[in-house]
């Protein structure tokens, strides 16, 4: 029983959980975060952390998000991770 609460508990959170605007976009799109991370040159698991609202870009990383996505992914797209997360 304690393993069927422990599943519903991680599905509670995931579906709480605010989506970025990175992640609707790669979802429409149907991309991963290797994809993203060739397309704007950095680490995979950046784009991850970025996807999942846990980290901010520099400036030259917000840069080449607008670049490589059109100008659909801007700096203000990027929220700033709470000291909870």
């Amino acid at each position: 029983m304690l393993d069927v609460h422990v599943h519903l508990v991680h599905i509670v959170r995931v579906m709480t959980e605010v989506q970025t605007k990175l992640a609707a976009y790669m979802a429409d799109r149907q991309i991963d975060d290797a994809a993203v991370a060739a397309g704007v040159g950095c680490d995979r698991t950046m784009v991850s952390k970025l996807r999942r609202g846990k980290a901010v870009p520099s400036l030259k990383l917000a840069a080449e998000f607008k670049k490589w996505s059109g100008g659909a992914l801007n700096a203000d797209d990027f929220p700033i991770p709470s000291e909870a997360a």
